[in-house]
């Protein structure tokens, strides 16, 4: 698809979710909810859109990362250690999803985006852990790299709404707080992220032109997050809650008609 091709409307589609997911991707997760329908309202079919999306995540991380480490809140070695298991299941979870044929990959995101929306309407804490989690003793380390399998795994797959798995996880299971939690979070989506895409490159899955296009607006998004994420918390959870919600009625309504 080329440049040319899109019109305005597309236009304003991709950089506006761009823009809005790289944000929201650093303050906690969920950018892949609004910019894989974006790109599905561009033309692109669920397979494509699912790998052109990894570009735009590789970018703003790429970014993210960077400015979490020159603020002084990238604990590099906890990273460390949870990149090889989230490694693992991200490839694998990248390679299945290019085998799953498009007729299928449309109603699987369609039902993320709507139990996301539940889940963090009856839990909301699960998006901004609080105090008490922060406060308490981590789990075991064999059971927390379980997870991160498990947590790769999905988001080699489908990566919409892996930001509240990986948050929940740090939170949850290592009793971070959120702005550690976050700073992490960015860097292991960076490197499981770009060894997905090549699996997704070699596939032939990745729309170069639109995925460089929401690449470069969504790290403007990433930038402001940044700061966000590392001054202003509270109101989270609603935030994060209200792109959910936008997002699943971007793809249900136009099949309501």
């Amino acid at each position: 698809m080329s440049i040319e091709s899109l019109s305005s409307a597309e236009w304003l589609i991709i950089v506006g979710a761009g823009i809005l997911a790289g944000f929201i991707n650093t303050v906690a997760g969920g950018g892949s909810l609004l910019t894989l329908p974006a790109l599905m309202l561009a033309g692109l079919p669920p397979s494509l859109a699912n790998g052109t999306n990894r570009i735009g995540i590789v970018f703003q991380s790429a970014s993210a990362t960077l400015r979490f480490y020159r603020a002084g809140s990238l604990d590099l070695k906890l990273c460390g250690e949870l990149l090889l298991p989230t490694l693992i299941g991200a490839l694998a979870g990248a390679y299945l999803a290019t085998l799953i044929e498009d007729a299928m990959l449309e109603p699987l995101i369609l039902g993320v985006l709507l139990l996301i929306a539940l889940l963090f309407t009856l839990r909301p804490s699960w998006v901004a852990p609080s105090a008490e989690q922060s406060d308490a003793n981590p789990l075991p380390r064999p059971l927390v790299w379980m997870a991160f399998v498990c947590v790769g795994f999905y988001g080699g797959f489908l990566q919409a709404g892996v930001g509240f798995l990986l948050l929940s996880a740090l939170a949850g299971m290592l009793r971070l707080d959120l702005a550690r939690a976050n700073a992490i979070k960015v860097a292991l989506v960076l490197p499981y992220t770009a060894m997905a895409l090549v699996i997704f490159v070699w596939a032939g899955h990745v729309a170069w032109t639109l995925g460089f296009i929401l690449a470069f607006s969504s790290v403007l998004g990433a930038r402001l997050g940044v700061h966000v994420a590392l001054t202003r918390t509270h109101w989270l959870r609603w935030l994060v809650l209200a792109a959910v919600i936008a997002s699943a009625l971007a793809l249900i309504l136009p099949k309501l008609k």
